[in-house]
């Protein structure tokens, strides 16, 4: 369960648990009861929830000393609670110990009262727990349930990765055009989306990254890129031609946006380059614009989120 957080001890040639984890190594060890431990599910899994009142709004007063209405933002769920704190915790040793930025964490179950304890000790910063609303993280109306769970069985027989799972696909769909509709986003103006287990070494004590991407009008800020497995995405590219047919008053000259880095010689073809988004900064008007919308509910009425990966 805590994986990365062991840390190599020289003097004992053993690894030990990071101190700062003992704080809830000793909850989880003390608080089970025999019952729950026969189970094998951790206690904090089965807490009751019944008085969770999410977060919706973020006050003005968070953003009085920040020079940027900025957030860094996760999806998680109770259980991925120490992969939550390892990646807090290493964008907080970096980075936001020194400036302080709010955190938003959203989950389509109810946060726990122990997750809310144990995340919060993590930083320093104001942390708002939000729900994802179950409309936008769920099936939507249009998609052919049993053709979607078809698909998924096929890709998973393919070994596509993460091919037969469905809370991925919901993950990527939220991800990609809806998160930024919930309301604790409002008054945002970047997002930087921190995942669950990942880790940054960059020592970021003098650089804000918020900052610059706001002084030099940026949109978007990736760690990766990678090749993209074809058998995943049969249609986007397809599909993506056909709206910049329909759509032409959304389309940039060439020259000016990177479809010299995602197309072929002939400016024809997707080359199948992957911009990782797992660890991104992101502009909030850019994925609020009319252009952006317009294309992202074009792909879900297309239903590639479901029927692809």
């Amino acid at each position: 369960m805590f994986g990365r957080d062991l840390l190599w001890s020289s003097s004992t040639n053993s690894y030990t648990i990071d101190p700062r984890d003992m704080d809830i190594v000793q909850s989880l060890c003390n608080t089970s009861s025999s019952s729950e431990r026969e189970q094998q599910v951790p206690s904090y899994l089965i807490e009751p929830t019944a008085n969770f009142r999410p977060d919706t709004v973020i006050p003005s007063y968070t953003w009085e000393t920040l020079p940027s209405k900025s957030v860094l933002y996760m999806v998680v769920r109770n259980e991925d609670i120490q992969e939550a704190r390892s990646a807090m915790r290493s964008v907080e040793d970096r980075f936001n110990r020194h400036f302080k930025y709010p955190w938003v964490l959203l989950n389509d179950q109810d946060f726990t009262p122990t997750f809310q304890k144990y995340i919060s000790k993590v930083t320093e910063a104001p942390i708002y727990f939000g729900k994802i609303d179950s409309n936008a993280w769920n099936y939507p109306s249009w998609i052919d349930i049993r053709s979607a769970e078809d698909h998924m069985d096929i890709m998973y027989a393919l070994n596509i990765h993460r091919g037969g799972s469905l809370s991925f696909r919901q993950l990527l769909r939220y991800q990609s055009g809806l998160f930024i509709h919930h309301p604790l986003f409002n008054d945002v103006e970047y997002v930087w989306r921190v995942e669950p287990g990942s880790d940054i070494t960059c020592e970021m004590m003098d650089y804000d990254p918020f900052v610059y991407m706001k002084e030099h009008n940026k949109t978007l800020g990736f760690t990766l890129t990678m090749r993209e497995d074809p058998g995943s995405i049969e249609n986007l590219w397809s599909d993506t031609r056909y709206f910049m047919n329909q759509h032409p008053e959304h389309i940039l000259p060439y020259n000016k946006t990177i479809m010299s880095w995602i197309t072929d010689r002939e400016k024809v073809e997707y080359n199948m380059c992957h911009f990782w988004s797992n660890f991104e900064i992101i502009q909030s008007d850019f994925l609020r614009s009319k252009a952006y919308q317009d294309y992202f509910e074009f792909l879900d009425r297309k239903g590639g989120f479901f029927y692809e990966r």
